[in-house]
């Protein structure tokens, strides 16, 4: 299976491969840092392992904003759409599901940080919810 992704203006494009992709894991966070990145109630992303991830175009441009705390953001430049960062050895990328250009069939697994969540912040589905992040 392949799916790709992009962000709006579609200068960055990537590409997510595997027979296991239906088989990873899909959370929301509820932070209030998650709702700030995204302008929204929670953060979706899409948690891959880095054989599974190829960039097609503008890896070069994305942006990354990450303050002392460790959380943050990875976006284009000129349409500010949240792009695939990876963790520190590169093993492991987060893609933002919105940008995916097709649905796979993914649900939802966990709600994140649902302890912290905005009071209009309504969610139902099958997705485990944690008060915190996963230990």
């Amino acid at each position: 299976m392949t799916v790709s992704g992009s962000c709006l203006c579609g200068q960055i494009r990537y590409e997510l491969h595997g027979d296991d992709l239906r088989s990873s894991f899909l959370y929301q966070c509820h932070c209030s840092r998650c709702r700030q990145v995204t302008g929204s109630a929670a953060n979706a992303v899409l948690v891959i392992p880095e054989r599974n991830f190829r960039w097609l175009a503008g890896d070069d441009l994305v942006k990354h904003y990450r303050p002392e705390s460790g959380s943050g953001a990875s976006f284009c430049p000129e349409c500010s759409s949240p792009a695939p960062f990876s963790d520190e050895s590169g093993r492991t990328y987060w893609i933002p599901a919105g940008g995916l250009d097709s649905d796979i069939g993914l649900k939802v697994g966990a709600h994140m940080f649902t302890g912290s969540k905005a009071g209009w912040d309504e969610f139902s589905g099958p997705g485990q919810c944690f008060d915190e992040g996963m230990s």
